[in-house]
């Protein structure tokens, strides 16, 4: 079976439903709602069994940051020129986002944050395609595609921008779809089943 790759990354392009950055309605994960399956994934890196009081405030901001922009800046842990006027919600809580980065500096990356993150990312997804309408998106990708987040960005989750990255992102889609689909992946092909292994 020939490969179809489908590129998605820019929100107002098409398949950007696929994108983490995606704000769609909330999702509802653990009891809270998150605006998106990367506020969710980011905070992850601070909240988890165990985790400091403060480690936990940290990542309650970063659930409340209300643009992806700000919700990157808190979960890298790294300011960003601009976001010394981004307030964490407009109009509502004016705390700075830079501000923030600084006055929890001292909080760290939970210690086994490179053991469970793609688990993490996962969950994120499988609770943002619960959403009757990105569910149906996703279920409609051809048997055939491999889903990939294009950009130089990121060579961990995307593509690198010249297929040299690992495209966690976009496998993990494609397994998904499958699943939605069929329950499994038992009967993906294995040219596909092999790319979207992730080792």
């Amino acid at each position: 079976m020939s490969i179809q790759y489908i590129n998605f990354y820019e929100l107002k392009k098409p398949y950007g439903w696929a994108s983490n950055f995606y704000n769609g309605n909330p999702i509802k994960i653990d009891g809270k709602l998150w605006k998106t399956s990367e506020a969710y994934f980011q905070a992850q890196k601070f909240i988890y069994d165990g985790a400091p009081k403060r480690s936990i405030e940290y990542g309650e901001l970063i659930r409340l940051a209300d643009t992806q922009m700000k919700v990157k800046i808190l979960g890298t842990q790294k300011k960003y020129y601009r976001a010394n006027k981004w307030q964490l919600v407009l109009h509502k809580d004016k705390r700075i986002i830079n501000d923030l980065v600084d006055e929890y500096s001292n909080v760290k990356l939970r210690k086994d944050w490179e053991s469970v993150k793609i688990s993490v990312m996962i969950k994120a997804l499988i609770f943002k395609f619960q959403d009757d309408v990105l569910r149906k998106k996703l279920k409609s990708i051809p048997d055939n595609a491999i889903m990939v987040e294009h950009t130089k960005r990121d060579r961990i989750w995307g593509d690198g921008g010249d297929g040299s990255g690992t495209n966690y992102l976009g496998k993990i889609l494609t397994v998904l779809s499958w699943i939605l689909k069929y329950g499994s992946c038992k009967n993906m092909p294995k040219n596909i089943k092999k790319l979207v292994r992730i080792k």
